[in-house]
């Protein structure tokens, strides 16, 4: 991890403070934003416990400027994370999983350096979260996974997990590596999101759904 990195974490996590933390993001797992910040690097971003949201809410369009949408899968965790765990390790301490959205805001202006990126959690906002299930940890075959992204019941991206994103336990277990550099790690009833899949402008009021298909099925919010 390099200083600037090591810099805008530090600064996020002194502007956390006491806040009261629901689980954490894995950054650049995903896409064209995949080692953007350097190979295999995957900053944390903190999600706050008034933020994590279920599918079927609604959220007041106008109160958030710069608003965009990513369809991930969010895990939940039964038992606290080893520090620097593996991918085994993670497995053994996940309790499921379910389709969720990231709402993004894009607060930082285009002059932003990677270390404001970081201090800003890579533009976290909060999370919506579906129905959780219980799978087969290793077995379930993750990347035969596609998700739908649909606006007002039409649908507008489409994205195959095959060749697009991480393996979520690799991705959860550097996650661990990452926050272990300032002594922190995933605790028991965290929620921990893995990278996007599809990610969409906010431009007007409307209902999302992000749906996994028929194991995971989908997540919905309401924008008015």
């Amino acid at each position: 991890m390099v200083d600037g990195h090591d810099k805008g974490l530090r600064q996020q996590l002194q502007r956390l403070g006491k806040r009261s933390v629901a689980g954490w993001k894995v950054g650049l797992t995903s896409g064209g934003g995949r080692d953007s910040m350097g190979i295999g690097f995957r900053p944390f971003g903190f999600i706050l416990n008034d933020r994590c949201l279920q599918s079927g809410d609604s959220l007041q369009l106008a109160e958030l400027p710069g608003i965009e949408l990513e369809t991930e899968l969010c895990f939940r965790f039964k038992a606290d994370l080893p520090l620097n765990a593996s991918a085994d390790e993670v497995k053994d301490s996940i309790s499921s999983v379910a389709s969720a959205f990231e709402i993004i805001q894009m607060r930082l202006g285009r002059d932003a350096t990677v270390s404001d990126r970081l201090a800003d959690g890579l533009s976290q906002w909060g999370i919506v979260v579906g129905m959780e299930h219980v799978l087969d940890w290793r077995n379930f075959d993750f990347s035969e996974l596609v998700a739908v992204l649909s606006c007002n019941g039409t649908q507008v991206e489409t994205q195959a997990a095959a060749g697009h994103i991480d393996d979520h336990f690799h991705s959860m277990a550097a996650l661990s590596a990452t926050l272990a550099r300032f002594n922190r790690r995933v605790l028991a009833g965290n929620r921990v999101i893995t990278g996007s899949y599809t990610r969409q402008c906010v431009r007007g009021k409307g209902i999302w759904r992000g749906d996994f298909g028929e194991v995971l099925g989908g997540v919905d919010i309401k924008f008015i």
